[in-house]
């Protein structure tokens, strides 16, 4: 007698996972314009560990992460730069009092008010911006004998047999 065939079942083939695809998309973009993936959890309503799940399982989604962090990277670069070079405006405060400035027409009568501001800049953000970008503000640091010559040295290294004539409490 012949045993009745198992029927077994195809499991269909299922299309790309549209909406993991979307909460990706919608998390790296957090990544590039936050820079951490606690904030880019928050924003994108991705979970801290389907994140690092998504890096284990793809290397295109990992390839991705790297853009989306180069992204922010420059958008660092380019806010130190602002800083640094451009400067921003900060108000003028006087007796705890912001300063304005009147405009008045030719009649006397002051038809717009501006805030008094002055423009500030970093130089710490400058000084780092050069160094980075210009190598002779750069440290340096030479290590070399006279004229300009490798150091010579000599390393000695002897083994000591211990002293067991002395008095370990009279050290």
């Amino acid at each position: 007698m012949t045993r009745p065939k198992k029927k077994t079942r195809k499991i269909p083939r299922t299309k790309p996972d549209r909406p993991t695809r979307a909460k990706q998309a919608a998390f790296l973009e957090a990544v590039a314009i936050y820079g951490t993936i606690t904030r880019a959890c928050t924003e994108s309503g991705v979970g801290r560990q389907t994140h690092y799940d998504w890096l284990k399982k793809s290397q295109v989604y990992v390839d991705c992460f790297l853009e989306a962090e180069k992204i922010f990277a420059d958008r660092v670069r380019d806010a130190v730069r602002q800083r640094a070079v451009d400067g921003w405006q900060e108000p003028v405060i006087y007796q705890g009092q912001y300063q304005f400035v009147n405009e008045t027409n030719d009649a006397g009568e002051v038809t717009k008010r501006h805030m008094v501001t002055v423009r500030k800049f970093s130089d710490r953000l400058l000084e780092l911006l050069a160094k980075a970008k210009c190598p002779e503000f750069r440290d340096k640091l030479e290590v070399g004998g006279k004229d300009g010559k490798p150091i010579e040295g000599k390393i000695t290294i002897e083994f000591v047999e211990p002293r067991h004539d002395r008095d370990p409490e009279g050290i």
